[in-house]
């Protein structure tokens, strides 16, 4: 939910590509350790 709002966000406000990409590779990196901490519990 946050993400797309983000994305919508930069691309109405014209942001630069390269601060987008620079965006969703941390969002991934925080969406992967939650990943890990979540399905990482037995």
């Amino acid at each position: 939910m946050a993400a797309n709002s983000e994305q919508r966000w930069g691309k109405e406000r014209g942001g630069n590509d390269d601060m987008r990409t620079a965006t969703t590779e941390v969002e991934t990196m925080i969406t992967g350790t939650l990943f890990l901490f979540f399905f990482g519990i037995p």
